[in-house]
């Protein structure tokens, strides 16, 4: 039996995640060769139902710990009690309603907020990735939040630039959409973090020049099934040229609502597995090449 060992999810885990020796091939440009390269890279996207309560589960999971970035969503944390995770670096965080309930004083005129703190997303990278990543401020207020976007209670984005030798490799993203959000008040939190990239950004400003080419892996819980409701889907293609991966079940209650939209990037998703939430992590492989 030594001989013919069973096939466990940690086994294609391991074998889905394992990276291939760098790849690199000379390319004839005009009379001169060029390096070109290949890397592949491993994001896990997940919604950890508060990461305060599961980082030390997280640090007891190979897989998860093996990622060159994490994407989790449902953080339950803000800037001023962020939560370490040993081996990894936070590069990106952003909590809108506990951000506005912990900078904002109770005198403030406007009429109180009724937020959940189950809300959050963040990005956090590996010490060890061959890459690195800064954050993309995609809210100018961020200290007290957008008023809107607050009394919708929508959720939470937050963007990095993923980047080897000072060169952009694609723009990751942490998506927290709260339950029940209505697809108006979605639509206005998503154009909030990426109008950048989509085509109507010239509409609303005359002579600007939105950036449609930059690959882009969004990752995060929508809660919104794709397979239910096709608005997002369209939406997302539509506007920002993303196009959603399709997957299987992503909860433990058969629904999908934990997705990934790319444009411009080649990304292959493997489910994996979780005893700490509700929501099965995705394992996203990224081949980019440079």
């Amino acid at each position: 039996m030594a001989n013919h060992r069973l096939p466990t999810l940690s086994m294609k885990a391991r074998a889905f995640c394992k990276r291939d020796v760098l790849a690199e091939r000379n390319e004839d440009q005009g009379g001169y060769l060029h390096r070109r390269r290949q890397l592949i890279l491993i994001v896990s996207a997940f919604n950890a139902q508060s990461l305060v309560a599961h980082a030390g589960d997280m640090e007891s999971d190979n897989i998860l710990m093996n990622s060159d970035y994490m994407v989790i969503s449902e953080t339950r944390m803000n800037c001023a009690n962020t939560v370490m995770i040993n081996g990894f670096e936070l590069r990106a965080n952003n909590n809108t309603a506990l951000e506005h309930r912990t900078h904002c004083p109770s005198t403030s005129s406007e009429l109180p907020v009724r937020v959940s703190a189950a809300g959050g997303s963040a990005i956090y990278i590996n010490l060890q990735s061959s890459t690195n990543c800064s954050e993309i401020i995609v809210n100018a207020n961020k200290s007290c939040g957008n008023s809107v976007l607050r009394k919708h209670n929508v959720g939470d984005i937050c963007l990095v630039d993923v980047k080897v030798e000072d060169l952009t490799l694609f723009i990751l993203g942490a998506v927290y959409i709260h339950p029940k959000a209505s697809a108006e008040a979605v639509k206005l939190c998503l154009y909030q973090s990426l109008l950048l990239y989509s085509a109507n950004l010239t509409k609303l400003i005359p002579n600007s020049q939105p950036d449609l080419e930059t690959p882009i892996v969004l990752c995060g819980d929508f809660n919104c099934d794709p397979q239910q409701n096709s608005y997002l889907v369209e939406f997302m293609r539509n506007e920002f040229g993303l196009n959603y991966v399709q997957t299987s079940p992503t909860t433990l209650g058969n629904t999908s609502i934990d997705c990934t939209f790319t444009r411009n990037i080649n990304v292959d998703i493997m489910q994996y597995v979780s005893y700490f939430t509700y929501h099965r992590p995705m394992l996203n492989k990224i081949v980019v090449e440079y």
